[in-house]
């Protein structure tokens, strides 16, 4: 069958007609006659199955249309910004666009924009349907399309590799992807990870207790024993004294992990050591890649995906970064699976 262009076909309901029975061959249901305006004349293409039509090619019809290809070239046109114009994603986008029955004002985008800058500055949490529907109240924003427009990925940059949820905020909050980091916007770098993103990548980390092991003379001597043992399992040696100050400031916590492995000869599942291990971690990452804001999104029970900003741009110790978390959410560290550096597992409102 010869077709031509989507943008030329059209269905007419009316044309549905039973399917007559066929020598041979018993068929039940209802064909879909499919006809092609050109110019003012207008031809029969063929016919296709009511199945083959709703599954297959009536979404390619509606694609075709005049106001879909109009649709198509903003979406493109918002694809190129954020480098993520490549493989399907202008399909995706689209659809998820004509599905949601999304308003394509730039003014929306830009309020888009401001908005997720007002929450980056103050390192306040969101969920991201939320987000979204800040400003566009009338779009169906988890529609079919939405888990795939989530995790299409921008192109690779230069250094790292793309994640999930990079095009999808970039896309929405007029941002790009810059050839280092993850998510520009408004000049902000942003940096993003997912759960079990890594942090810091380092040399293979290995379990060495010899630091908790030594004798101590006082308390003073046991905490630097312990910050010891974070700055080598964290690898954050440069940090030692910021680790330390956190020592200090939750010593009895650190005594208390401190006693449970001396009891048990191993550590507490989630210990303190753990977390403030992983907050070197973060604060040497940050040192090392320059980005203004830290960003981790989880999906909590409820299926919304949970966003928090952490705003670095004045961090200058530990207790900073600490309180900048803490005061709404929890960040659960581990060391990554391949010992190769920490990841960040999971980020849950209080």
């Amino acid at each position: 069958m010869s077709w031509k262009s989507l943008t030329q076909v059209y269905l007419q309901e009316a044309a549905l007609k039973d399917v007559t029975k066929l020598s041979r061959q018993q068929v039940i249901g209802e064909d879909v006659s499919i006809y092609a305006k050109e110019n003012d004349k207008t031809e029969h293409i063929g016919d296709v199955s009511r199945e083959y039509y709703d599954t297959v090619l009536k979404n390619r019809v509606e694609l075709g249309s005049h106001e879909n290809v109009s649709l198509r070239k903003v979406v493109e046109q918002r694809l190129d910004k954020c480098n993520g114009n490549i493989d399907n994603n202008a399909d995706i986008w689209q659809n998820y666009m004509l599905e949601g029955a999304f308003d394509m004002s730039a003014d929306n985008f830009d309020s888009s924009e401001d908005y997720l800058l007002s929450l980056v500055e103050q390192s306040t949490p969101f969920y991201l349907t939320d987000f979204i529907k800040a400003n566009w109240p009338a779009a169906d924003v988890t529609n079919e399309y939405y888990k795939s427009a989530f995790t299409s990925m921008p192109q690779a940059p230069v250094f790292g590799s793309p994640g999930a949820g990079e095009l999808y905020l970039a896309y929405f909050a007029n941002g790009s992807k810059p050839k280092k980091g993850d998510l520009s916007v408004g000049g902000v770098e942003i940096e993003l990870k997912g759960p079990g993103g890594r942090i810091f990548k380092t040399p293979k980390i290995v379990n060495d207790f010899s630091d908790l092991e030594k004798d101590y003379k006082d308390e003073d001597e046991l905490l630097e024993n312990i910050t010891e043992y974070i700055a080598k399992l964290s690898q954050t040696a440069p940090h030692k004294s910021l680790i330390h100050e956190m020592v200090k400031l939750f010593k009895e916590s650190m005594i208390e992990e401190y006693n449970y492995f001396k009891e048990r000869g191993k550590m507490r599942p989630g210990n303190e050591f753990v977390y403030i291990g992983g907050l070197a971690q973060l604060y040497a990452y940050k040192q090392v890649q320059g980005f203004d804001v830290f960003m981790s999104f989880s999906t909590q029970k409820d299926g919304r995906v949970l966003f928090k900003p952490v705003n670095m741009k004045s961090v200058n110790n530990l207790l900073g970064l600490h309180k900048l978390i803490t005061r709404d959410v929890f960040f659960k560290f581990s060391v990554n699976r391949d010992g190769s550096g920490w990841s960040l597992d999971r980020t849950q409102l209080k």
